[in-house]
């Protein structure tokens, strides 16, 4: 969103300069918008990118968790595949949730990353780890 406005103010800056405007009072006003529309792109695309980075960290901190966490239930090997599947949904996802968290409190960016996103994850990793074994 702050992207977004920054590309509007920028670009409606850049539709009048100083010296094609009839009123140049108003040339100076809409002129003066660069600086704003250019730090509000900026900060935009690097929130954007710091967003991004966070949700590729607690991907990879789901995937690590769901192995370690399927292969410790593997082998016990007493419960039933549901079961087991169900225990590691709940348990990656409990970490998962706790780990988003602190990633928001530590960068004050929250992932967005939604819990139908991580439970897909989480069984595609299993999948993965079966077809593996």
């Amino acid at each position: 969103m702050m992207t977004g406005y920054g590309f509007m103010l920028f670009f409606s800056a850049s539709q009048a300069t100083l010296s094609a405007t009839a009123y140049p009072p108003f040339g100076f006003a809409t002129v003066s918008f660069y600086g704003l529309g250019s730090y509000l792109i900026l900060i935009g695309l690097y929130l954007s990118a710091l967003s991004v980075s966070e949700d590729d960290e607690l991907r990879n901190y789901i995937k690590k968790s769901t192995m370690q966490e399927s292969r410790f239930l593997h082998s016990i090997g007493s419960s039933s595949l549901a079961q087991r599947e169900r225990e590691v949904m709940n348990k990656v996802l409990s970490k998962a949730k706790e780990q988003q968290r602190l990633i928001a409190e530590s960068t004050g960016v929250s992932t967005s990353i939604s819990e139908e996103e991580i439970k897909e994850y989480v069984k595609n990793t299993e999948e993965k780890i079966e077809r593996q074994e």
